[in-house]
């Protein structure tokens, strides 16, 4: 008669540090070579909404005219400050 061995491991994982994150959705483009948009805010709010609900502590949102490379960066500096954090930027747009 076989025998056989089943092994089951589970392994919780914890984080140190908080989840946060940066949602730049920008619209509206100060240039007429770049075609404006019509969804990219909404999603951003919407993906920062779905962040908040699945327990990031900190979700900043930066939309259309203040979504500038200063402004994303200083965000992005200021997530990343503490160790153990986990970080995520969202970005819906041209991207450029």
């Amino acid at each position: 008669m076989k025998k056989l061995l089943c092994i089951i491991i589970t392994i919780n994982v914890t984080f140190a540090g908080t989840f946060e994150a940066v949602c730049v959705g920008i619209d509206h483009y100060n240039n007429s070579y770049i075609s404006d948009l019509s969804c990219s805010v909404a999603n951003a709010v919407d993906m920062r909404d779905r962040l908040l609900d699945q327990g990031f502590h900190t979700v900043t949102l930066i939309t259309n005219n203040y979504a500038t490379q200063s402004n994303i960066f200083s965000n992005l500096e200021d997530m990343n400050r503490v160790a153990g954090n986990t970080c995520l930027y969202y970005h819906s747009g041209h991207g450029d």
